[in-house]
């Protein structure tokens, strides 16, 4: 990044920036938290060069994720390409149901996307239904494989 920045929207950079190291979303989170300021100047230009070199760095990610337990280190490992936050909360709810389905059976996909409607305000596109269907074998791929290592008790006989 040089100093032709300067002055620049933030939207206007990210649009510039296209597939950058840095995504356009973690950018606009820094935004929001006022740790970058709109339109860019030094500090927050020196900030996003400094962002971009370590980005993705793996000592870095080895930092980060050492004050974290194991059980929630994997919890992240298993959601990172979640990046929405109805997503996390569909996986969270289909989840419940793959470890413990005689108390969840009305966990389907309609119902999911009726929660995500009435609490998030938005309906689902038809492509994040199919975007449904891909976290709910997600969810219940990774509690079959914890159940099959022995980290989750076995279902019983119903």
């Amino acid at each position: 990044m040089e100093e032709q920045y300067l002055g620049w929207s933030i939207f206007d950079f990210t649009k510039k920036q296209g597939m950058g190291v840095v995504p356009a979303r973690i950018i606009w989170y820094l935004l929001k938290k006022n740790l970058i300021a709109d339109p860019l100047d030094q500090r927050s230009l020196v900030s996003l060069v400094f962002l971009e070199k370590i980005w993705r760095r793996q000592v870095i990610l080895q930092g980060m994720m050492a004050s974290v337990d194991k059980q929630r280190r994997n919890r992240l490992v298993e959601t990172a390409d979640l990046t929405q936050q109805w997503e996390k909360f569909a996986y969270s709810l289909f989840r419940k149901r793959a470890i413990n389905p005689s108390n969840f059976k009305d966990i389907t996909i309609p119902k999911v996307a009726c929660q995500v409607r009435e609490f998030f305000g938005f309906a689902l596109y038809p492509s994040q239904y199919s975007r449904l269907q891909i976290i709910k074998k997600k969810a219940t791929d990774a509690v079959r494989y914890k159940r099959k290592k022995g980290l989750i008790e076995p279902l019983g006989k119903y």
